[in-house]
């Protein structure tokens, strides 16, 4: 009720906690409805809100990285855009997210060289 509400007198940060409510199943309703709801908030001025975006399209885009990988590059470079601005406008979560995805990508491209290199030593012992 409260939700509704908050919604009804335009609140920002309501349409956020109507994702959240829809995601955790305490709210009825489909996931697009979810999606809308944040659209919604985003566009009211909620960073909150762009946050969470921004998250579940890096999410999604994970999920469809092996079937639609054009698709998925699609939704990780929307997804990085709308972190970038949440934590440029003071998201601690976006700003924490960006962190950690630039942390693995490096982990990810040094295990590539490391194992290479190690590889390549291994053998010189040989």
């Amino acid at each position: 009720i409260w939700i509704r509400k908050a919604i009804s007198n335009k609140e920002p940060d309501a349409y956020v906690a109507l994702w959240r409510a829809l995601k955790d199943g305490y709210i009825k309703g489909t996931p697009q409805e979810g999606v809308n709801a944040l659209r919604e908030g985003m566009m009211l001025g909620s960073t909150e809100a762009v946050c969470e975006l921004g998250i579940l399209y890096m999410e999604q885009a994970e999920e469809l990285a092996e079937q639609d990988p054009a698709q998925s590059e699609s939704l990780t470079k929307d997804g990085l855009h709308l972190l970038k601005i949440a934590a440029r406008d003071g998201n601690l979560a976006a700003a924490a997210y960006l962190v950690a995805y630039k942390g693995a990508a490096r982990k990810e491209k040094g295990q590539k060289k490391k194992s290479a290199h190690g590889k390549k030593n291994r053998n010189k012992g040989k």
